[in-house]
């Protein structure tokens, strides 16, 4: 779970930073897109199940105010997570997005 976690903060980082995420995702398909209020949670590949990811978008909905609180804004636009299951397919579609594989990061 603490690997998933790393994967999230990571892409989440990462798909805010690279609008060339788009066009990774358009090769990939998300296996279970999770939709909710503030958050919208896409499982990429078929290696994680609904019942890893529901945990994880529950949590980060729980925490919406703390997390508005901590970066200091009102609001913010619905945040899109990408979470990968197998590590080779996330660094990846990181190499096509941004040309370089940051493998420390998983």
């Amino acid at each position: 779970m603490k690997k998933i976690f790393h994967y999230s903060f990571f892409v989440n980082v990462f798909a805010s930073c690279s609008t060339a995420i788009d066009s990774v995702s358009e090769k990939q398909f998300p296996s279970i897109s999770l939709i909710k209020s503030e958050f919208s949670l896409l499982a990429m590949g078929n290696s994680l199940s609904q019942g890893i990811l529901s945990p994880i978008i529950s949590k980060l909905e729980d925490n919406y105010s703390r997390i508005i609180s901590d970066l200091e804004i009102n609001s913010m636009d619905k945040v899109t997570v990408r979470i990968w299951g197998n590590e080779t397919q996330f660094l990846d579609d990181m190499e096509q997005a941004i040309g370089r594989r940051y493998s420390a990061n998983t």
